[in-house]
């Protein structure tokens, strides 16, 4: 998004009804960056529960060793979104894993969550992935929106050790970002073992 002067809009029809309400459209300029150490408070909050500070930090680390890549989305100087890379998870299948995604309420349905996906893409591409992998619960309708618009395909269920097919509820997505192979789509893990 590109920065720009502030328009500020009074709405007569609100003001009736609410009392005075002045409607304003900010242009704010967000960029996308890997993370830094005194980044890592910010993204505390977008846990659950709050209490993920072992995975933030462990994440950290993992970046630090070429194991993950932590993006943060910022605004104002201000932390506003995160996607994470797992390097490791599906590296012999030369696939990324994109976890972690989230974008601050208040900032969402402007693009930045799929700003953050593209720059997440972008980032394996170069470092000659093939393939984008990520999950997302069943009951986030938004994000299977999101992401079925980006060209992600549902990968099929696995099986299990008894040969039942799973209800995973987190499916996982899958996308092809290099132009080599698209067969970890179509095939990928079909009746690979789970415990």
């Amino acid at each position: 998004m590109r920065a720009g002067n502030s328009t500020v809009i009074f709405n007569a029809d609100a003001k009736a009804d609410l009392g005075q309400v002045r409607l304003l459209t900010v242009p704010v300029e967000v960029s996308i960056r890997r993370c830094r150490f005194d980044d890592l408070p910010m993204l505390e909050w977008y846990s659950e529960d709050g209490h993920d500070t072992d995975v933030v930090l462990a994440t950290y680390e993992a970046q630090s060793h070429g194991e993950a890549v932590m993006l943060v989305a910022e605004a104002n100087g201000v932390v506003c979104g995160q996607a994470w890379i797992d390097l490791t998870r599906f590296a012999l299948d030369c696939t990324g894993a994109i976890w972690a995604i989230h974008v601050t309420p208040c900032m969402r349905n402007v693009g930045i969550g799929t700003g953050l996906i593209a720059a997440a893409e972008e980032t394996l591409r170069d470092m000659h992935f093939e393939h984008a992998e990520l999950s997302v619960e069943k009951s986030n309708a938004d994000a299977v929106r999101l992401y079925e618009r980006l060209g992600y395909c549902r990968i099929p269920t696995t099986l299990s050790l008894d040969c039942a097919i799973t209800s995973d509820p987190y499916p996982s997505w899958c996308r092809q970002i290099n132009g080599f192979c698209a067969s970890r789509c179509e095939s990928s893990r079909i009746g690979q073992l789970t415990l």
